[in-house]
Formats: C-alpha cells, structure tokens, sequence
C-alpha cells in the first residue's frame, strides 16, 4: 500500500516516463506489469524454483510479447535479467545495451 505522497511521487515520474517515450498512461502500465511478470519468472530460476526449459519457454513467450508490443511504439528495450531491479528500460533513439542501459526510461 502506498501513502498519498508515495502516489503522487510515482504518478509523476510516470507522467515524465510516457512523455519522454511517447507513450499513454495505459501502454505504460501494460508495460510494467510484463515486466514484473517478466521479473518473477528471472525470480523464480534464482531460486531453483522453475526447470530451465520452463525458464526458457515462459521468457522466451513474455520477451516475443514484450517485442511485438513496442515494434510499432518505435521504440527500443532492454532486460535486466537481474530481478533485484526493474526489469525494462526504453529508449526513442538509442539501442540499449548492457553496457548504456540506464540511460533509457526504466519502466518500474
């Protein structure tokens, strides 16, 4: 649960978010939520608690989704596959790397 400043404070760096990427509030959020689906799945296989073909199988499903949804946003991602972070950084103009992800949007 989150305070009313704690809301306020994440639906502002949401609005800077989809001003910076071009995108809607909704997109946004369709967003985060594959990304945390994304996160719990990295999880998961940290813990030894999903078989590796399953792994390979339930990320390679969310990361086609993931890819397909933002084609037509023009836009670039990255994941983090380290799932003590966020998990999807975009950016408009530069491809995102391991290397300069954080310079993209982090979609939290």
């Amino acid at each position: 649960m989150f305070t009313k400043q704690e809301r306020t404070r994440y639906n502002e760096d949401r609005a800077r978010a989809c001003a910076r990427l071009g995108i809607t509030v909704n997109q946004y959020n369709w967003l985060r939520r594959k990304g945390e689906s994304l996160r719990k799945v990295y999880e998961d296989s940290c813990n030894g608690i999903i078989a590796e073909d399953a792994y390979d199988l339930r990320t390679g499903d969310l990361e086609a989704e993931l890819a397909d949804y933002i084609k037509p946003l023009d836009l670039h991602i990255y994941l983090q596959t380290d799932p003590r972070g966020a998990t999807i950084y975009l950016d408009t103009l530069t491809p995102l790397t391991q290397i300069n992800y954080n310079e993209g949007v982090c979609i939290y």
